[in-house]
């Protein structure tokens, strides 16, 4: 089943791009910590999983999915300060990745 287009019967839209606001990471704390924020996230790929495993807990109303991407890309704009590794860093502007 190809989830990229979305499926219409059951109402579900588009997936691609996901689309995240934004994603904030912290290495370390206090004056020697790094911080970078992404922000206006864009992943392609995601349709593309294969779904290897589901459990279910229907006491808890809980379940487990387990899945496999071979590949996500991913773009969005960034800012970033603090110490990494020993140097003092900071910027911002485009980011892009794969994964």
């Amino acid at each position: 089943m190809n989830f990229r287009r979305g499926i219409p019967e059951l109402g579900y839209p588009e997936v691609e791009p996901i689309v995240i606001d934004e994603i904030s990471i912290a290495l370390g704390s206090g004056p020697d910590g790094y911080r970078a924020t992404f922000m206006d996230i864009e992943a392609y790929g995601v349709s593309n999983l294969t779904v290897l495993g589901v459990r279910s807990d229907l006491n808890s109303y809980q379940f487990q999915l387990s899945f496999y991407i071979p590949k996500i890309s991913a773009r969005a704009h960034y800012k970033s300060s603090g110490v990494l590794l020993v140097m003092q860093a900071s910027g911002g502007g485009d980011y892009w990745g794969e994964y």
